[in-house]
């Protein structure tokens, strides 16, 4: 009984703690974030995480070892996932509490679409001084 309260509890931490990290941290920043800049880091980010995933299952002959490899790796990782769901529900004007859908399975895959397509407050004024940025220039 013991070992699994102990085994519930350090999943909830591990379940919790990124994104109460990820709140933490942005509190200090006041930053948005684009859709193409978060598509293109978001990308990265899983491939990152697939060849992580995939080097530790290749090279590591113990299971326990490659996943613990991958946990270790993918927490700081999945800080920065929830940190830039942030930025980017402050982009759109939306509460950042909302970030907590993505723990509920299928909808964190809606959310992120979601997030993804969703034009920002301020979009159309960012392009605007692109537009004219690159008038003056020609």
């Amino acid at each position: 009984m013991d070992y699994l309260v102990v085994v519930s509890l350090g999943v909830l931490i591990l379940v919790f703690a990124p994104i109460l990290i990820a709140l933490y941290m942005e509190r200090e920043k006041r930053e948005e974030l684009l859709r193409l800049p978060y598509f293109w880091r978001n990308l990265i980010l899983i491939i990152v995480m697939l060849i992580i995933g995939f080097i530790c299952g290749l090279a590591v002959s113990d299971e326990m070892t490659a996943n613990l490899i991958t946990l270790l790796v993918g927490l700081p990782m999945s800080v920065v996932g929830y940190r830039w769901a942030l930025q980017r529900l402050r982009n759109i004007g939306w509460s950042k509490n909302l970030v907590w859908i993505a723990l509920i399975p299928i909808a964190n895959v809606i959310f992120s679409l979601f997030l993804l397509f969703k034009p920002g407050q301020n979009q159309d004024q960012i392009l605007k001084d692109d537009n004219d940025i690159v008038s003056e220039a020609t």
